[in-house]
């Protein structure tokens, strides 16, 4: 079994773009079995030092396993591809 990705959405206030990258997120998450992968949102302004590490230029941006891999609102299908890549590289890894 792959290990566990945490995938980490990173929002500011106000930002509607990011609730719908939430919960796009959440979706996906979802059709993978439970535990497969956990879920954090981190909020820039109170973790600007972690937002600034990942290289976060605007919000909604998504990280994964603490590597920015979508900047912007993000579609189903892209979070998908995402998770599949980083997946695809913690295999290789094994």
């Amino acid at each position: 079994m792959t290990s566990q990705l945490e995938i980490e959405v990173l929002t500011a206030g106000g930002c509607a773009a990011c609730g719908e990258t939430i919960a796009r997120v959440k979706q996906v998450i979802a059709e993978y079995p439970p535990g497969c992968i956990a879920f954090r949102e981190a909020n820039v302004l109170e973790e600007l030092d972690h937002a600034v590490e990942l290289g976060v230029l605007s919000v909604p941006a998504v990280a994964i396993n603490g590597e920015l891999v979508l900047a912007g609102p993000a579609t189903a299908k892209k979070i998908r591809q995402a998770i599949a890549s980083q997946m695809a590289i913690l295999d290789a890894g094994s």
